[in-house]
């Protein structure tokens, strides 16, 4: 069996000249990009800072009912994330939404008050719909939102979360009888 045929091999001088050319493009070529700087913990500790700040002034933000004092603290807080002080800022808006969380109004429910009356008050929330809001917050007191009792008291969210705000508003729709006692049979 003869031998198969192979290719020629470059001469001396042709390997040569290949590699000073590949040489020369080597010099001339775009260097490789270097390589990404190393990042700080100081810089993931800032980001991670200025994140938290973020959370928390959308927390303290999103809320009904907020009054003068308790958006100057909110603007406080939005300077100083502007001005790049997020430790600060986290601490001022930690104890912001604490406060707001902690803030209720209480209420003493007199005769033929029900739900529904006490959230249209205008010391309370100003629209009757928001009545889920009274009735989540007292729940272990009132397994019904119906049984409303003279000389009850009740506790309420004096800033409740837009969401929360949004759900009662939807609860309230879809449920409108829950808060009339039942027709009995």
């Amino acid at each position: 069996m003869p031998l198969p045929k192979l290719p020629a091999l470059p001469s001396r001088e042709a390997a040569a000249a290949t590699a000073a050319a590949a040489a020369a493009a080597a010099t001339t070529a775009t260097p490789p990009p270097a390589p990404a700087l190393p990042v700080s913990v100081a810089d993931v500790a800032e980001d991670a800072l200025a994140r938290d700040a973020r959370l928390l002034l959308t927390r303290a933000s999103d809320r009904g009912g907020l009054g003068d004092v308790e958006l100057a603290r909110i603007a406080s807080a939005r300077k100083k994330i502007a001005n790049g002080d997020y430790q600060t800022a986290v601490e001022a808006l930690a104890i912001l939404n604490a406060d707001l969380d902690q803030s209720v109004k209480v209420r003493t429910v007199v005769a033929g008050e029900n739900l529904r009356s006490i959230a249209a008050r205008e010391d309370t929330y100003g629209n009757a719909a928001l009545w889920p809001l009274i009735w989540r917050a007292n729940r272990e007191a009132l397994p019904e939102p119906w049984a409303v009792q003279r000389d009850q008291k009740l506790v309420m969210p004096s800033f409740p979360m837009l969401d929360d705000v949004t759900a009662a508003l939807r609860y309230a729709q879809e449920h409108p009888q829950d808060v009339e006692r039942p027709k009995s049979r």
